[in-house]
């Protein structure tokens, strides 16, 4: 029987102290490798360490030994998960002395090392129905959602003539959802927030100044809704151009070989 796990008074793991990385049989993801850094977090040394691979309902636990001696398991295979190369990972720690178990640290949400970058689109999938894709807004920002129900549709999504048919409607979405739904542009200071990421794309598309010009702040007595969709329109084109280049590169490296 699964442990329950009482959740509070817990510390924060960082990134910097977990290393996750997949391996690798040519394409296909096997398993993986962990190296976890909890020096200096004051964890009582008897703790129990674990690491969870996950997407959504679907979860794998592996026992990483103890706080004074970490070891990883014989078996990290990820064989009994499905969409390995979209997995998130899970580090806790906790304290297995009593009846319910206390977590006393914990970090979700970590990618392997070599998808460390964030990207500003993520891909997941989901039983969409007869829909083959959708864009779905969150706090984090959008994802790209494909239909797992479409028979290989992971192998499918990373085909170029799947970006050049798909990219370009998803991005048409983000931005139009930006700017009348998130009211985005209502200001010039970029922070941390996931539009800002999309607004920096979107002028390095337009060599930094695509809306210098154009009124984006729905609450600005000078904003034009059409004006609004004339830019978006310039964003995708850019969009589309840089994809058609990486295509016509992409053609011409296959034609070579």
């Amino acid at each position: 029987m699964r442990r329950r796990f009482n959740y509070t008074e817990r510390k924060r793991i960082t990134r910097d102290q977990i290393e996750i990385k997949l391996n690798r049989d040519g394409d296909t993801v096997e398993s993986f490798s962990a190296k976890l850094n909890l020096n200096g977090m004051n964890l009582p040394l008897a703790d129990r360490v674990y690491i969870e691979a996950y997407r959504r309902a679907d979860v794998e636990r592996y026992p990483f030994g103890t706080v004074d001696n970490i070891a990883p398991p014989d078996d990290t295979s990820l064989s009994r998960l499905r969409y390995q190369e979209s997995l998130r990972f899970r580090v806790l720690v906790t304290d297995e002395s009593g009846e319910r178990g206390l977590i006393h640290a914990l970090a979700e949400g970590i990618p392997a090392e070599e998808y460390r970058k964030r990207s500003i689109l993520p891909v997941d999938f989901r039983d969409l129905g007869r829909r083959i894709w959708k864009i779905e807004f969150g706090a984090d920002g959008p994802v790209l959602l494909l239909n797992e129900k479409v028979p290989g549709i992971y192998d499918l999504g990373k085909e170029p003539q799947f970006r050049l048919c798909v990219y370009p409607a998803a991005l048409r979405d983000v931005l139009t959802h930006m700017v009348f739904v998130e009211n985005a542009f209502s200001s010039e200071e970029l922070t941390d927030n996931w539009t800002d990421d999309w607004i920096r794309f979107a002028r390095a598309l337009t060599t930094g100044d695509g809306d210098a010009s154009v009124i984006l702040d729905v609450n600005s007595p000078q904003f034009d809704d059409s004006e609004a969709m004339q830019w978006t329109d310039g964003v995708v084109n850019q969009f589309c151009w840089s994809l058609s280049r990486e295509w016509s590169h992409l053609t011409k490296r296959q034609e070579v070989m």
